[in-house]
């Protein structure tokens, strides 16, 4: 099922010196390692060049708040662990929501999204290996993937390469010995009667300062829709202050194609939320006050028959703090 190789790199031994090598001590986290990523606010955003001794800048990204905090836990503080027999650490996004991995010292591999409710898991039936050690410059493999979540099921396969090695140039800082890792995927998704496919390319930029991407770009094609955009990871830049906090939640189907979506969330305590639907412009045109929640596992349908097709933001707000999604309506 799984097919996996690394191409022979034609370098001399100085590049190999310079070069970064993922491998498992420098890759895979730790418990209380702390991820934190930020969204930008740039529309488009170009996909990086590929090969040795390339120079990315990317000084224009535009960071915003607050940035996606997660902390790396044990699987003993995941609830439903019982459903990821081999995991061995979690990422914790706060408010009972967990990404689950198997981590070795020969991969790392998500194996699902796991929340308090076992009905509303996401888990992989044949998990994604997000990577393989040791991983460098000319490195690659294809895998194959599938899971199901809440109403939804998907597979794809992915192929991986290390596709270039040079210097990062983000706000505020620059970074040399950088390796950038591509993905290039393609899924079917199908909820219902409902089957979509989309695609595209996701590129990691790693070097020796972090375990975490110092920043990851994307360019997706959903149908007749394609979007791109990019995160900074929290060493990539300086001068962004975290003032809210994070709520972590599940929009699903996503894309739609029947213009409704559902969204999963927890509630830690009694709050009353809002949820605003922001089009590319940054105009809000729908918002949907949500009732006094109790602690606890919540679902809301969205009715989005009012809009047309065309690629969204999706904010969940409460009086302490606010995330966003983008939402893709076919």
């Amino acid at each position: 099922m799984k097919n996996i190789g690394i191409f022979a790199l034609l370098i001399t031994s100085f590049s190999i010196k310079a070069q970064h090598i993922l491998t498992a001590s420098n890759y895979n986290p730790s418990v209380a390692d702390i991820d934190v990523q930020y969204s930008t606010t740039n529309t488009v955003v170009p996909l990086g060049s590929s090969g040795s001794g390339q120079t990315w800048n990317y000084t224009n990204l535009i960071p915003q708040w607050p940035g996606n905090s997660a902390t790396m836990v044990s699987m003993s503080s995941v609830a439903n662990a019982s459903l990821f027999s081999t995991g061995t650490i979690s990422k914790d996004y706060g408010s009972g929501n967990y990404d689950v991995f198997e981590n070795t010292l020969a991969y790392s591999k998500l194996l699902g999204n796991a929340v308090p409710s076992s009905t509303g898991c996401t888990t992989y039936s044949n998990p994604i290996t997000f990577i393989t050690f040791p991983f460098t410059l000319g490195s690659s493999y294809t895998d194959t993937y599938a899971y199901t979540q809440p109403g939804t099921s998907g597979n794809g396969t992915v192929a991986v390469s290390g596709a270039g090695a040079g210097t990062l140039q983000t706000p505020g800082k620059s970074f040399s010995n950088v390796l950038k890792v591509s993905y290039n995927f393609t899924e079917t998704v199908t909820s219902g009667t409902s089957t979509s496919t989309s695609g595209g390319t996701e590129e990691m930029y790693y070097n020796a300062s972090s375990k975490f991407p110092l920043l990851t770009v994307y360019s997706v094609t959903s149908g007749s829709l394609t979007f791109s955009g990019a995160q900074l990871g929290q060493f990539a830049f300086t001068g962004i202050a975290e003032t809210k906090t994070q709520i972590h939640f599940n929009i699903h189907p996503n894309p739609t194609s029947n213009h409704e979506v559902t969204i999963n969330f927890n509630v830690n305590e009694s709050d009353s939320y809002t949820v605003k639907v922001i089009n590319t412009i940054g105009q809000e045109v729908k918002t949907i006050e949500l009732s006094e929640m109790s602690a606890g596992q919540h679902s809301s349908t969205i009715d989005l028959q009012d809009l047309s097709s065309g690629i969204y933001f999706l904010k969940l707000k409460n009086k302490t703090g606010e995330s966003i999604k983008k939402l893709i309506i076919e």
